[in-house]
């Protein structure tokens, strides 16, 4: 996806609920793979199904795709991946070979995400990476 196709995501009428997730790291790709933790409450759940769907839909689009990028943070910096939906649910975050922060990342014990979605739009709106909270 090239930089002209990436959608900001405006926030006037937002409602955003955020929630656990989960974290698997496809090292063979540097792509790190998020989807709502087990434990994720049955809203951020739904919410985040439609949400994918619309990623899904956009993303087939193209350039007239409505769904906003999905940008994820983590390693104290903002907006440092985008993600894509994948086919099974998840939003895929793939790091070029040169990024420091996907090493940053993977060495985090306990690798976890925070996801938030929008109740008003059903849109997934960000990601951010961090360790595992206790």
């Amino acid at each position: 996806m090239s930089a002209g196709l990436l959608r900001p995501f405006v926030a006037i009428n937002a409602r955003p609920l955020a929630a656990d997730g989960a974290v698997t790291v496809d090292a063979g790709s540097r792509t790190l793979v998020v989807r709502p933790a087990r434990d994720a409450r049955g809203l951020a759940k739904v919410l985040w199904a439609e949400g994918h769907r619309a990623q899904v839909e956009s993303q087939r689009k193209g350039i007239h795709g409505t769904a906003p990028t999905v940008w994820a943070a983590g390693a104290r910096e903002a907006r440092i991946v985008y993600g894509l939906a994948g086919d099974d649910g998840t939003m895929r975050f793939r790091f070029s070979l040169r990024d420091p922060v996907y090493k940053k990342l993977v060495s985090t014990p306990g690798l976890a995400a925070t996801i938030v979605v929008d109740r008003e739009s059903s849109h997934i709106t960000s990601v951010r990476f961090h360790g595992r909270r206790t």
